[in-house]
Order: C-alpha cells, then structure tokens, then sequence
C-alpha cells in the first residue's frame, strides 16, 4: 500500500479565511474581454462554482486530485489571478476532467467546489443570457427538458443577497426561453438548472456592489462534496481536543494528499485524529502516533454535544472513528 505522513491537529482557529471583499473577473479559455471588463463567453464549457473561502487551496485541491484520478486538467494563468483574487467561477473546456463521466468523478471527491455546471449561457446582462438560451439548440436541451423528466432552478448570487420575490421573478423571466415540458420537483428532481449572478466582489448583504458583471445559466453536473462538511464538524464528534483540526481543512488536506482507498495514511503527531477521520473516510487505513500519550488514550478530552450533559460519557479516537461507521486505526503508538 501507498504511504503518507501527514502533520496533526493545529488549532482550528487558524483556519485560513479571505476577509475582505476582492474584485475578480473570471474568464473562459476562449473569451473575448469586453470594454467594461466583462467577458463573453462560448457555450459549452464547463463552469467550476467554487466556495469563497481556504482561497489558496481551491485550484491546489482541484489540480491534485485530478492528478490522483488521472484526470486531464489545464487552468489558463489568467484563471489563476482571478482565483487568487477570491473569484469563485472557474470557466474549463467542456472536454476537462475527460467529459462528464471523469466530472462526476472529481465531484465526488472536491470539498472546495459546490457544483460543476455545464453552461447553456453566459453573459453581462440578461439581454446576453436571452439571446444566448433562445437560440440553443434544441437538440442539446431536450433530454433535460422533455415530458417525463422532473427538473428544479437554483438561482445564487455572489456580492449579494436575493429575497425569494426575487429569486421567483428570476424563474419566470426563464419561463419563455426555454422549451421547459418537464415536471417542477424541489426534491428528487432528475435535473437541478443553476443561474449564477457574479458581482466580483466579496458578499455585501442586499448591496450590490458595483452591480452585475456575470450571468451564467446552465445544467448541474454534479455537486461537490460540501455535506461532509456538516457531517464531520468538530461540535459533533465524539471526542475532540482544544487544537482538532478543523473537519473542512482535515477534508481538503486528505484530498491534496491525494488519499484513495487501500492507502496507508500515518499521522506522527495525530491528536484527536483530525487527519486520520477524513483520510479514512476516503477509503484509507489509518495509524496514528504521539508524543504525548493520554491523548491517544482519550484523557485529553474538550466538550463536544450541545452540552456536557448530552457528551458520550466515554470517548477516543476508535469510537470517533466508530461514530462515523469508519474501520478503527491499525494502531495508536
């Protein structure tokens, strides 16, 4: 088996966050940069919807675990910029990851990417978006449109809020562009449609903020992994210390490693296995050691549950590890 060490839990206060608002544009491999900064872009590609947030780490994420999968991958520099700058749409050839097949793929694995769509349209303003879906083919959207299939609208914006009045208007101004015949389902849709508003600034409430530079519309391919998010958060888990690592960063960090299952993952300096937890999750077995051995023993123990009360009254690494219906270490040294 492949081997690994990795370092251990580091407070979960250092987390690296982007606090202030940044403008960004992103561009497609082959767009045409307009006066205002805005750019057009070719239907087709495939859009990554990234989070704003571990900014450092999100092409990082994507780039190794593409190497891991043995998936294609190439990122124009510009695209970095942006994504530097706190950009969250990441615009690839429609033929990245190997189709769609290698996308889903990635989606199920990528903690940093919310969504891969495959865009339909994408514009300055809603007079682009029209023209655009009006004209597309319709033998491309007929599969996802047709009588017999369930579909749903996602509509998020990036810079600011929309109320769901809002978010309504935005799905009937879609209504006549489209040859919808479908059934509308919000929960077990077969399609999931996403129309993205991008100001290119951080989050600024109800502002906004130097106003719309980007509408994209297209089919959701796959969504990332953002759920193993809230299922492995530290305020949940059966034992934890003062300096677990946090479950999100413990996720990318098992995925930048490029972890895969039969992988042996040892952690010199494991804690309360904030390393171990996610690299098993994704299929490895784990060993964890440590210099100071109550810890390893669960003596080292820091409130976890809604109250001291409701806590399990026993806790460890195996029975963190247990909780989560994961195999226990091979050994804690």
């Amino acid at each position: 088996a492949a081997s690994m060490a990795v370092v251990g839990d580091v407070d979960s206060q250092r987390r690296r966050r982007h606090e202030q608002p940044q403008r960004h544009t992103a561009m497609t491999t082959d767009a045409v940069l307009h006066e205002n900064g805005t750019a057009q872009h070719d239907r087709g590609s495939l859009l990554c919807h990234l989070v704003y947030g571990f900014l450092p780490f999100r092409l990082a994420e994507l780039r190794l675990l593409a190497s891991a999968l043995a998936l294609p991958l190439t990122v124009p520099v510009e695209d970095e910029v942006s994504l530097a700058e706190g950009g969250v749409l990441l615009d690839l050839p429609r033929d990245a990851f190997g189709g769609e097949a290698g996308v889903k793929r990635m989606a199920s694995r990528t903690v940093l990417t919310k969504r891969f769509v495959d865009v339909w349209a994408s514009a300055p303003d809603w007079q682009g978006i029209e023209e655009q879906l009006k004209s597309y083919p319709q033998e491309m959207s007929e599969p996802y449109l047709a009588p017999g299939t369930s579909f749903k609208v996602v509509i998020e914006a990036f810079g600011f809020h929309f109320t769901d009045a809002e978010r309504l208007q935005q799905i009937k101004r879609l209504g006549p562009l489209l040859p919808w015949k479908g059934k509308v389902l919000m929960k077990g849709a077969q399609h999931t449609f996403v129309l993205l508003f991008d100001t290119g600034v951080a989050d600024c409430g109800s502002e906004r903020v130097g106003g719309v530079r980007r509408i994209v519309f297209g089919r959701e391919i796959a969504e990332g992994q953002r759920a193993l998010v809230g299922r492995y958060e530290l305020k949940r888990r059966n034992y934890i210390g003062t300096t677990s690592l946090d479950a999100e960063l413990g996720l990318v960090m098992a995925n930048m490693a490029g972890v895969r299952p039969n992988d042996l993952v040892a952690d010199p300096f494991c804690g309360t296995a904030g390393t171990l937890i996610p690299a098993a999750h994704f299929g490895a077995r784990v060993v964890g050691a440590d210099l100071f051995l109550p810890v390893l023993r669960g003596q080292v123990r820091s409130r976890s549950g809604p109250s001291k009360r409701t806590q399990a009254a026993e806790q460890s690494i195996g029975r963190s590890l247990a909780q989560y219906g994961l195999p226990p270490p091979l050994a804690l040294v």
